[in-house]
């Protein structure tokens, strides 16, 4: 899982490393993505989850809504060039 090797070296506790991983887990889901760590838009997602958990925020469910936002342009524009 990319966000695991990212969150490795991290200052991160046991809590919010679930709460990060909660909410990575949730966007790919809603993007219809497989869990890969050698996807450059899987690692995108993955470093801005955690750059917004960075900030002081706590809800998996509103990080999660954040990165649905930021990368669904590329959502639409990959699933547009694989069709």
């Amino acid at each position: 899982m990319a966000i695991y090797r990212l969150l490795g070296k991290s200052a991160f506790g046991p809590d919010e490393i679930n709460r990060i991983v909660s909410a990575y887990e949730r966007a790919l889901e809603r993007f219809n993505l497989q869990n890969s760590q050698t996807d450059p838009l899987n690692r995108a997602i993955a470093n801005y989850v955690i750059e917004v958990a960075r900030t002081g925020e706590r809800d998996p469910a509103r990080i999660c809504r954040l990165a649905l936002e930021r990368f669904a342009d590329d959502i639409a524009r990959r699933f547009t060039e694989e069709n």
